[in-house]
């Protein structure tokens, strides 16, 4: 009887020890995840924060990414660089949050814009948000645009990253994010325009 329960219970509390192979490939993986944290934490939040402008909801949406990017970095094949596959977890995840949030459903309309040109619209308006007035616009005009507008602005305009590496972050053709951006900068341009007391040609 006593030898009985012993065997039950090292059969059911006490977990197998990895094989060395299994051992590497965890060790791999934490070394990647722990190096992932450490080099891409502070932009992730930063998309984030843009994509959501709420601290406590970037937040959530962060952890959430690097969750699912710890769940999936074994199997990262190396297809795209590290960072684009997981700032596309981390836009995802904001996306998702987005949607689900039922007070986020008013947007600024895209339809008829799409031939516009938009003048003197680098593609930086941080730079040029010298006073608060023009951030706060720049900021609620963000909230504003279409989910999938805004992401392609946040990553291009206010992010830094290049047409072909904010496409590959979104997952879709270079034509296609550009199209997106045209037409978040011209959503957004109208927006600053009707909320600015000073134009922004005359800003320029």
């Amino acid at each position: 009887m006593t030898m009985n329960t012993t065997v039950a219970h090292t059969t059911f509390l006490e977990e197998p020890a990895l094989r060395p192979i299994e051992q590497r490939v965890q060790a791999t993986a934490e070394e990647n995840f722990d190096a992932l944290v450490e080099q891409y934490s502070a932009k992730a939040y930063n998309i984030s924060l843009r994509m959501l402008r709420n601290p406590q909801d970037a937040e959530d949406a962060v952890q959430e990414a690097f969750l699912s990017a710890y769940r999936a970095l074994p199997n990262f094949k190396g297809q795209s660089k590290l960072s684009t596959w997981f700032y596309r977890i981390v836009v995802n995840a904001a996306l998702l949050k987005i949607r689900k949030d039922k007070t986020r459903g008013k947007y600024l309309s895209d339809t008829g814009y799409e031939d516009q040109v938009v003048p003197n619209w680098e593609n930086d308006p941080e730079k040029a948000a010298i006073n608060g007035e023009l951030r706060d616009a720049i900021e609620a005009g963000l909230e504003q645009l279409p989910p999938t507008l805004r992401a392609a602005v946040v990553l291009r305009m206010l992010q830094g990253f290049s047409n072909p590496e904010a496409a590959g972050i979104l997952g879709i053709g270079i034509p296609a994010f550009k199209a997106r951006l045209h037409r978040g900068n011209v959503l957004l341009r109208k927006h600053l325009e009707g909320r600015l007391a000073t134009p922004l040609a005359e800003r320029a």
